[in-house]
């Protein structure tokens, strides 16, 4: 009897570890592939520009400078970025107070996206021209 609670006593003891080594958050999601949440800033231009992903939403700074929030969705190979509202020249143009601009009242930016590892991602192509790796921090 007491070799049986033994037993029991080291399996309960693995279970406990094996489910928490499962639980640590190691930047990926449930399926094993990285995710876009945090801040990732850009290598190619020192720094120049950072994106934060929360949720569906995003932020991107440029020069320290919030320049760009608005929603995300992404597939397997392209990240679509619905912008909200937009730091043009120095003035906020926010986009649910009607066309403008564009002459649509949401500016919709795709791009394609590879995660080189858990903490590098790469930005390009879809309907912007730049380029960029970044790091999350």
């Amino acid at each position: 009897m007491k070799n049986t609670f033994k037993v029991l006593g080291i399996i309960a003891l693995l279970a406990i570890i094996g489910f928490s080594m499962a639980a640590c958050d190691n930047g990926s999601t449930s399926s094993g592939k990285p995710s876009f949440e945090g801040t990732w800033t850009g290598t190619k231009y020192d720094g120049y520009e950072r994106y934060e992903f929360k949720g569906a939403e995003y932020k991107i700074y440029r020069n320290d400078k919030l320049d760009e929030n608005g929603t995300f969705t992404h597939d397997e190979t392209s990240i679509t970025f619905t912008v909200l509202a937009l730091n043009y020249n120095g003035t906020w143009l926010d986009y649910n107070k009607g066309p403008w601009l564009w002459g649509t009242e949401k500016r919709i930016v795709i791009r394609n996206y590879e995660f080189i590892d858990s903490v590098t991602l790469h930005l390009f192509g879809g309907s912007s021209s730049l380029e960029d790796t970044y790091k999350k921090k």
